[in-house]
């Protein structure tokens, strides 16, 4: 009820805003009038900041330094992008806005970071997920919706890794299919492949989902072969470490830790190092002489892969190699690589995809039963 009495009160805010923006930018003298600081350099009063090119971005009051009340963040075309209500130090209520004026999402903040429940919309204005957060990660209950309103698929996180009971649901409300996740002991070297700790066994899931089963190594028997897929795995030097390897042209050598990816390596010696973030993802791929991969995401979606260099010190990104685009239902819509050719992917009200085309022109197209 809360979010349902806040979305009626920002939609006619938005369009007093949009109408007569002009009339909100603070009249007077910079400095005296409005963004003023007091002898301690704190922020008091009304304040506005602008783009570059000199348009508006954002109106609100401070007091104490401490933002109050209503913030307009506005989009360089003038149309409001986000409305963001203060409620106390620590928490805020926000309301985002597409150009055209349509809901976004809404949700709250705490301490700048997304927290509690979040509904996203489409287009149309039509709910198309519920989320909720903690400490800007999703944890909890979250939901997807069809364009008709029913409910889709219903499942929870826990510290963004998806966790306990799901259910599936045909466009008609049926059930569609249901289960559980658990949180395993399991690493992904690239997004399809993984290796598995169900027991006293390893099992090797590659790209193309073939399964390779081992005992699990021991200091009797520290290196174990399987032929017919030409793999092996073997202890590693170092404690609880197991090494996989996967024979070709140019073999690679996955190491593991506690069920987790530390590094991969070749035979020559040369080596990256996995580091993972807070949510315990892989963040960056660190060749050892200046040189990584990092890996960005927003909430659980991975969005771009940036080459950098280590220079004065720090990280610096030379270029983007790769960036990735979702609409409000979660759905990978664009792959766009470093000289901008994009890749687009299509899919139904079911959310089954059904178009892949590619940068020039040319289009896959799936018909499902």
């Amino acid at each position: 009820m809360k979010y349902t009495t806040l979305l009626l009160l920002f939609l006619s805010l938005t369009v007093s805003s949009v109408n007569g923006q002009s009339d909100s930018i603070p009249s007077g003298i910079y400095g005296t009038d409005y963004n003023v600081t007091d002898n301690a350099g704190k922020k008091q009063g009304r304040w506005m900041r602008v783009y570059e090119e000199g348009q508006v971005y954002y109106i609100g009051q401070f007091k104490n330094g401490t933002p109050v009340g209503e913030f307009v963040y506005y989009y360089q075309g003038g149309e409001v992008m986000t409305i963001a209500t203060h409620i106390d130090n620590f928490t805020s209520d926000a309301i985002s806005y597409r150009k055209n004026g349509s809901v976004v999402s809404v949700g709250s903040y705490t301490s700048q970071k997304k927290s509690g429940l979040w509904m996203m919309y489409d287009e149309n204005g039509v709910l198309a997920a519920e989320e909720n957060y903690t400490d800007d990660v999703l944890d909890g209950q979250s939901k997807i919706y069809y364009k008709n309103g029913q409910l889709a698929k219903n499942m929870a996180y826990t510290k963004a890794e998806l966790n306990g009971s799901w259910k599936e649901f045909f466009e008609n409300g049926s059930l569609k299919g249901e289960g559980t996740y658990v949180i395993a002991d399991f690493i992904c070297p690239t997004p399809e492949a993984r290796v598995l700790f169900p027991a006293d066994f390893v099992v090797w899931v590659d790209h193309e989902n073939r399964r390779t089963r081992f005992p699990l190594p021991s200091a009797e028997r520290p290196a174990i072969h399987n032929s017919l897929s030409r793999a092996a795995i073997f202890l590693g030097d170092e404690p609880q470490e197991l090494i996989l390897s996967l024979a070709g042209d140019t073999a690679r050598f996955y190491h593991f830790r506690a069920g987790r990816l530390t590094a991969v390596s070749d035979g020559y010696g040369n080596r990256l190092t996995v580091q993972r973030d807070r949510s315990d993802r892989v963040q960056r791929l660190d060749n050892g002489a200046g040189r990584s991969l990092l890996l960005r995401y927003d909430r659980q979606h991975l969005v771009a892969v940036d080459y950098q260099t280590f220079q004065h010190a720090e990280w610096t990104t030379e270029q983007t190699l790769v960036s990735y685009r979702y609409d409000a239902y979660q759905h990978l819509v664009e792959a766009r690589n470093a000289v901008g050719d994009s890749e687009r992917y299509d899919y139904d009200d079911q959310h089954v995809i059904l178009q892949r085309q590619l940068t020039g022109g040319a289009s896959f197209f799936w018909e499902w039963e």
